[in-house]
């Protein structure tokens, strides 16, 4: 089989390394991987050399559009992901005959979303009706979380019968707690001194991750407790994350994009504050290396860490000091956090997902034959 892969880039993100997990199971499965992008960004890039047969990158809308029609009539099924290449990669594939599939990686359209989208209301509802309208396009959805899929049911009336939920995947080969840099060696590369309680962030510096909020609440805690925190990653908030640090003079650094096996080795604790979500592979990720794992109350994140994850009310930085200090003054409870977490990222395996995900696009080409 032949699957033609559109998303917007592959500039990493949770979205991004979700696809990219899955390019080699999918392989192993037989399926040949063929891949456009429509804007610069590619953090794989020994992925994609490895595991995909025919990639067009960083193209922009026009030729990327035309190299998504050209492509899709050399492949069986188009699979899309992010609301951009959702839509574009739905005409292409109906403009070339070809069957197309979605990855829904978010809620942004459901109601209660609204007020987190960074969208101003001409573009917010460009996007979400265009989104609406390519919908009708696509053969299958596969959801990513519950929350994610309800969103497409409820507000745009997809039939719960194409509709699969199927979670984001962690390449357990590569977050083995037992690879990577020892743990003294991960500390001393971010700068943790031997007492300090090591607190790690991987996410994008967007609103929707909700950093000042860590920020205040690390803050709160490191008046009792020697805290500190590191924030991996890269954004267009970092400046507002940094002067969120400054104000109030908080014992937080942000060091840019990481290696993310260095940066969970060096953790004591993981955190997640954000607003919203798709399925975090950040959280799936830092379970997978046996670090306990602190996050807002959200059903994105909720649905993903279930018992494995102690969880905090959303916009609350004051409770989730308390949280954390908790977690900091028990280290039995952290210990079995940590034990429950591993266990449960086995579920997110890339290779599970892929046997899922194939199995779902499987479906679709059988009915087509029929029809």
């Amino acid at each position: 089989m032949r699957i033609l892969h559109v998303i917007n880039s592959l500039d990493p993100s949770g979205a991004e390394r979700h696809l990219v997990n899955l390019f080699a199971p999918l392989e192993a499965l037989g399926v040949e991987n063929h891949l456009v992008t429509f804007f610069p960004g590619n953090g794989f890039e020994a992925q994609v050399k490895a595991h995909v047969r025919r990639a067009e990158m960083g193209l922009g809308r026009v030729k990327g559009f035309a190299a998504a029609v050209r492509m899709a009539r050399e492949v069986d099924v188009v699979h899309t992901q992010l609301t951009y290449a959702d839509i574009m990669g739905r005409a292409a594939a109906a403009v070339a005959g070809t069957p197309s599939v979605t990855t829904i990686q978010t809620s942004a359209w459901a109601p209660e979303n609204r007020g987190v989208i960074a969208l101003d209301p001409l573009r917010y509802h460009i996007y979400r009706t265009s989104d609406y309208a390519t919908a009708r396009l696509a053969s299958r959805f596969f959801a990513v979380s519950g929350k994610a899929a309800r969103a497409y049911t409820d507000v745009f009336s997809v039939p719960p019968d194409r509709m699969e939920v199927i979670a984001n995947t962690v390449n357990l080969h590569a977050f083995d707690p037992a690879k990577g840099p020892s743990r003294e060696e991960a500390r001393a590369a971010l700068g943790f001194a031997p007492h300090e309680f090591a607190v790690v962030t991987l996410a994008r510096l967007i609103p929707l991750k909700a950093l000042p909020e860590a920020v205040r609440a690390v803050s709160i805690a490191s008046k009792t407790h020697p805290v500190r925190m590191v924030i991996a990653g890269v954004g267009p908030e970092q400046a507002t994350i940094q002067a969120s640090i400054d104000a109030i003079d908080a014992p937080v650094k942000m060091i840019g994009r990481r290696d993310a096996v260095s940066v969970l080795k060096a953790a004591d604790l993981f955190v997640l504050p954000s607003y919203m979500e798709g399925m975090p592979v950040s959280l799936i990720e830092a379970m997978a290396m046996g670090v306990p794992c602190l996050c807002s109350d959200i059903p994105e994140n909720t649905e993903t860490g279930g018992d494995a994850a102690v969880y905090s009310p959303v916009r609350d930085p004051e409770r989730f000091a308390k949280a954390m200090v908790a977690l900091i003054e028990d280290p039995a409870r952290r210990a079995a956090l940590a034990r429950d977490g591993i266990e449960r990222a086995r579920r997110y395996s890339s290779e599970v997902v892929a046997e899922r995900f194939l199995r779902g696009i499987e479906q679709v080409l059988a009915k087509r034959k029929v029809h």
